[in-house]
């Protein structure tokens, strides 16, 4: 719970909600990266770790972003994973994973 984040439990900051991208929102926005240079994309969402359906939707994302995005490296960051989450990211195709302790 770092004070200075707008994501921790209580801040009152006037940041907007987001819902879910589309796969192919996503793998635009990637194609969008790669022709401006970039190597890696990283999906983030905050919270204290995905459900089920959430790495669902992520692992769609990652397939779309790969398919679309040839030689880009993908990590995701969406907090504490469950038994068999990482596998579920690593066989949709993510490179690495990353949270915040």
């Amino acid at each position: 719970d770092c004070s200075y984040c707008s994501q921790r439990l209580g801040s009152k900051a006037g940041i907007l909600k987001y819902t879910w991208l589309k796969p192919e929102e996503a793998s635009k926005a990637a194609a969008a990266g790669v022709a401006g240079g970039a190597k890696r994309v990283c999906l983030v969402a905050s919270g204290r770790g995905p459900t089920d359906r959430d790495v669902d939707r992520v692992t769609k994302t990652i397939e779309a972003i790969k398919e679309e995005n040839e030689g880009i490296e993908v990590c995701a960051c969406l907090g504490l994973l469950s038994d068999g989450q990482a596998d579920r990211l690593r066989s949709a195709g993510a490179d690495a994973y990353n949270h915040n302790l």
